[in-house]
């Protein structure tokens, strides 16, 4: 969020819903996805009582980042992380929730340029990081100033995950930070 600076991640496709919603977001984190239309799956990393503007803008992405791009009056659902369940043998990113509100949002081009600004002065070249892993006690340092709890780093194939003593956070191109 640009005014907080509480986390919002946004997944990209079905896979990166399905990863983001289930195995990189915690049971307190709130989840959003626009009512009834394709779209991406939204976590903020926040566990407490969210600020207004951070809601919105969270909103903003999720309504951004569907079918309705171009629409105004946008419903987006929002609820508790632990309030969404896969159901049983759908595809990726399918889901099913309960507990929801829902936010009314038309997205504004401006905010969305100005978070897609903030997303790319914060996110870490990819090289980089793969070159930092060399490096691991220093870069361990360095990440540990910015992401609390960190416990170790483990390079894969998708990315570089920051395994935190609550959460998988993954630097790399597919997953907003």
């Amino acid at each position: 969020c640009i005014e907080t600076g509480i986390e919002i991640f946004v997944g990209k496709n079905n896979t990166q819903n399905d990863r983001l919603t289930f195995k990189q977001s915690a049971p307190e984190d709130t989840w959003l996805h626009t009512k009834d239309i394709h779209g991406s799956h939204v976590i903020i990393r926040f566990a407490g009582e969210i600020p207004p503007k951070t809601l919105e803008e969270a909103a903003a992405l999720a309504a951004y980042h569907s079918q309705a791009r171009g629409s105004s009056a946008v419903p987006v659902d929002y609820t508790k992380r632990r309030y969404v369940k896969k159901p049983s043998g759908a595809k990726p990113g399918s889901v099913i929730y309960t507990n929801q509100r829902t936010l009314i949002i038309t997205p504004d081009e401006d905010m969305i340029n100005s978070l897609k600004k903030l997303i790319d002065e914060r996110r870490l070249n990819r090289q980089e990081l793969v070159g930092l892993t060399l490096h691991l006690p220093i870069f361990l340092n360095q990440l540990r100033k910015h992401i609390p709890h960190l416990l170790e780093i483990v390079p894969e194939q998708s990315g570089i995950y920051c395994i935190c003593n609550y959460s998988r956070h993954i630097l790399n191109d597919n997953v907003s930070v």
